[in-house]
């Protein structure tokens, strides 16, 4: 990034003590959210905004990926 005020981090999932060995599993899943404490909510807006556009869907569609949007097939696709 050559933008100097843009600012990220990476976290690990949390880990029980009790059950070390326990993942966090959610197959076949995804979940798009913006928190209410965001201070820039129109910027993820777009790219959730994107991810779930019929363009991006067609797109992942013809790699293999199924679209978790939408019954059937995206436009174009049978």
């Amino acid at each position: 990034m050559d933008n100097p005020a843009f600012q990220w981090d990476i976290v690990t999932y949390p880990v029980f003590r009790a059950f070390p060995m326990l993942k966090p599993k959610a197959p076949d899943s995804s979940f798009l959210a913006i928190s209410l404490l965001s201070k820039q909510k129109e910027e993820p807006f777009q790219v959730i905004s994107y991810l779930i556009s019929d363009e991006h869907q067609l797109e992942i569609s013809k790699h293999g990926s199924r679209s978790p949007l939408k019954r059937g097939h995206p436009p174009g696709i049978r």
